[in-house]
């Protein structure tokens, strides 16, 4: 889901379910899940140079790759709409490769929840885009990691990707001009070899009718965002760091000012202007962390994650498989795991550029509800 339309429902949370939230937040019990990823497949036709996906099956073991069934799925679905979730987010591996997929959207929809894609963009020809308007989608995030077709379509190993995405996109934007209405996503992941053209792509991503452009770091050096380095040469060093603050990110904020689109970068703006890297952020020190209250993933063999940096050989908070999803988020693995988020005591914490924002703006707004919290008492 777009990140601004994500924080955006979290402001309005905050002043409509103040209570409730506040509630779940003190007693570290579940709240309700508002957005749940569900991984659908690990499938994938592409074979990214950054993805260490096959060295993760092959070290975790096979009993990860397998699916859920079908109605069991579907089962699940249902269980999720009755604790009141919003959107469900549907990841992989490349999930258009799920020939059940047009049909698990419309049964999304039929609760009124909202359903989001991540893909590759490689099925997004015309037909594809209309069967999945038709089933109900809601927005997408696509892959693209360069400007130029040719090393796009280099890193991802599918001759061919870059122009199926982009020509997917703009048919899309077409049959949806509405960008509040229907939202898409970029999603570029920054590496050695594309770092420098990353202004380059927020242009491309513009053209295409994206509204909102996410950049995310290859890794941050922990032990466990090593299982999605295919290959750790690619990861930026100190100097390309520097480089990337100083240099590249204001050239992307002031493109994605120029085409009217937003930027998501893994950084921080200060209040003079300038740049400071989340590697640096992250590692000095840990947030209170409130998204197991309302966000969870689910694998693709059914494990309940509190979040998608989590292991699954660590962090699996139950299996849908077995237990109800309710069951599961409402656990008390689930509720102690949430406890030790405040503040936040996992080494995957460090690498999170994904949920740091809203984290903060949580933080405000609970201190300031106890802060008058305490006046009134006094």
């Amino acid at each position: 889901m777009s990140r601004t339309l994500y924080l955006s429902r979290l402001r309005r949370l905050l002043s409509k379910d103040a209570v409730s939230f506040s509630d779940a937040l003190r007693s570290r019990k579940g709240w309700r899940p508002r957005e749940v990823e569900i991984r659908l497949t690990w499938s994938c036709n592409a074979s990214c140079v950054m993805c260490g996906l096959d060295n993760f099956l092959d070290k975790t073991g096979q009993e990860y790759n397998k699916r859920l069934p079908a109605d069991r799925l579907l089962n699940v679905i249902y269980e999720i709409a009755q604790l009141e979730c919003e959107t469900i987010l549907f990841s992989g591996g490349e999930v258009s490769l799920v020939k059940e997929l047009p049909d698990i959207l419309k049964h999304v929809n039929s609760f009124g929840i909202e359903s989001h894609i991540n893909t590759n963009g490689s099925k997004l020809t015309p037909s594809y885009c209309d069967m999945l308007l038709e089933s109900g989608l809601n927005g997408l995030m696509v892959s693209l990691d360069a400007a130029e077709p040719y090393l796009h379509d280099k890193i991802r190993k599918l001759p061919g990707l870059f122009e199926t995405a982009v020509n997917g996109l703009s048919y899309l934007r077409g049959k949806r001009p509405d960008k509040r209405g229907f939202y898409m996503i970029i999603n570029t992941v920054i590496m050695k070899n594309n770092f420098r053209h990353l202004p380059e792509i927020v242009k491309v991503a513009a053209d295409s009718g994206a509204g909102e452009i996410n950049f995310s770091p290859l890794s941050i050096d922990n032990s466990w965002d090593d299982w999605a380095t295919g290959m750790p040469e690619l990861k930026l060093d100190d100097n390309d760091e520097v480089e990337l603050a100083q240099d590249i990110f204001p050239k992307v904020m002031n493109m994605a000012k120029k085409h009217k689109i937003n930027a998501m970068i893994p950084a921080q703006i200060l209040t003079d202007g300038s740049i400071k890297i989340e590697k640096k952020l992250f590692n000095s020190n840990f947030v209170n962390c409130a998204v197991s209250h309302y966000h969870c993933v689910i694998n693709v063999n059914g494990d309940v994650l509190p979040c998608c940096y989590s292991s699954p050989e660590e962090y699996t908070m139950g299996n849908v498989s077995v237990d109800s999803f309710g069951d599961v988020w409402n656990s008390e693995k689930f509720t102690q795991f949430r406890d030790n988020c405040f503040p936040a005591k996992f080494d995957m914490c460090v690498s999170c550029s994904q949920h740091r924002n809203e984290n903060e703006l949580i933080q405000r707004w609970f201190d300031r509800l106890l802060k008058t919290e305490t006046t009134e008492k006094t």
